[in-house]
């Protein structure tokens, strides 16, 4: 997990078909309520018991995520979460895996811009085992010089294989244009300079800086019993100690004060990746749900969203176009993107910039809204589903700051947003005065052809 990719936008859309005429109120969705406790030493537990399966997932939500790598050593988070599995005080990585294996369970750690997370599923019978496990990988890591080398040409492979790939690297570029001088401008995997300079004490440091109790999340779903659980996470985590390093908050994440265009000179390719971001807000503001409304009428609604038809009605396939909306802890991305012939990037652009315009002028009336809040409000209890899903959405609430009750309250909250509310958000966020655009293929084209369109960098 980490980053809190699309965490509270529906990802999934579900139609929902009303008489002709009549427009369906979503009913209520509740989200089962965790059992919590909190440990003496800060760490949070939430228990969502659930006796169907003789199964329980557990996920450690820690925040330390790539915006917390120390200055000019992108990456550090990535890798501390990569070698979680490469032994511990008591274990090595040979016999930790061995453990995991016995059990048949599955652990494994990540890390995204705001979190790393470590996950795990073992059978209902093994819990005790397998959340002893789980704590000694993040507590007691050892980071043995031999898998720091493994685990060096583990991501430098990763690297160089997201160079190689024209979507990657564009998707890696937008997000170091829109957040330039934030850390979230910084890439999740570091870059090759900084992964030939990782050490020893820069791990150790990072981890005994960030992987603290205090503001961490466990949440445990399945078959277990709430104090069975609390018994046990006070066993294994209670001689966990500190408190994680405060930090001086990142500026504020602000838009361009101007749009941006960057090109990425890559001559061979024979079709150019475009991406189109702007920068929106975190789902901690108020503006929040009435901009997952505008976004999703003017690109998340498929075939019938405002840039599908608008791009239909000049030859360009609407289907190649990819929208995203990714919510992070201080800001929000909106993105879109398409692999389009190399004289196409222009027009697409242009149309984008000029639908994003009209958006401003003339706002989503009553039906866009109705049809969007329907849509997105009636998607959300899918993502809901699986127990690893609702860990997924429950702690990344909760590491939000979000309150217990947020997630209750989406649906009914999404069909309360009025229409003069999505457009004073649309006027606010998706102004096309303040969206950065990458482009991925031969600058000696593309640059000339995006100069009309703004001043153009060529990378």
């Amino acid at each position: 997990m980490g980053t809190l990719i699309r965490r509270f936008a529906p990802v999934l859309v579900a139609a929902l078909v009303a008489p002709a005429g009549v427009v369906a109120a979503p009913a209520p969705f509740h989200v089962p309520a965790p059992v919590e406790r909190t440990l003496p030493n800060g760490l949070r537990v939430a228990v969502f018991a659930d006796h169907r399966l003789p199964v329980v997932q557990m996920q450690l939500l820690i925040p330390a995520g790539a915006a917390d790598d120390p200055a000019g050593a992108p990456g550090v988070a990535s890798a501390v979460a990569q070698l979680l599995r490469s032994g511990t005080s008591s274990r090595t990585a040979a016999v930790l895996t061995a453990d995991v294996d016995r059990l048949a369970g599955a652990i494994a750690g990540s890390a995204g811009r705001d979190f790393s997370s470590v996950t795990a599923t073992f059978l209902a019978a093994d819990f005790d085992a397998g959340l002893e496990l789980l704590a000694d990988m993040v507590v007691n890591p050892v980071f043995p010089p031999e898998e720091l080398e493994r685990t060096r040409r583990y991501l430098g492979a990763r690297l160089h294989q997201a160079q190689q790939s024209p979507a990657a690297l564009a998707d890696g570029r937008l997000w170091e244009v829109a957040f330039e001088g934030h850390p979230y401008g910084r890439p999740l995997l570091g870059s090759l300079p900084a992964l030939a300079r990782l050490d020893w004490e820069t791990l150790r440091g990072f981890h005994g800086d960030r992987y603290r109790p205090d503001h961490a999340v466990l949440a445990i779903a399945g078959d277990v019993d709430a104090e069975r659980a609390f018994a046990a996470a006070a066993d294994r985590f209670g001689s966990w100690a500190g408190r994680a390093v405060a930090a001086p908050a990142p500026a504020a994440v602000l838009p361009p004060v101007a749009p941006r265009i960057r090109v990425v000179d890559r001559p061979e390719l024979a079709r150019s990746e475009v991406r189109i971001g702007l920068i929106g807000p975190p789902q901690s503001d108020a503006d929040a749900l009435a901009v997952q409304i505008a976004q999703h009428v003017f690109a998340g609604g498929g075939a019938s969203s405002r840039i599908a038809r608008s791009l239909a009605g000049i030859g360009l396939d609407p289907a190649e176009l990819r929208s995203g909306f990714t919510i992070l802890k201080d800001a929000a991305l909106l993105t879109l993107g398409a692999a389009v012939p190399h004289d196409s990037v222009a027009i697409l652009v242009a149309r984008v910039r000029d639908e994003l315009a009209r958006l401003v002028e003339q706002p989503p009336d009553e039906t866009e809204v109705a049809a969007a809040r329907r849509t997105l409000a009636g998607a959300f209890p899918l993502q809901f589903q699986t127990p690893a899903a609702l860990l997924a959405q429950w702690t990344g609430a909760a590491a939000h700051g979000l309150g217990t009750d947020w997630l209750d309250r989406y649906v009914t909250d999404m069909a309360a947003t009025p229409p003069e509310r999505v457009a004073r958000a649309a006027a606010r966020w998706l102004d096309p005065a303040h969206m950065v655009v990458v482009a991925v293929g031969p600058a000696a084209t593309l640059r000339p052809a995006l100069q009309a369109l703004g001043a153009v960098e060529v990378a």
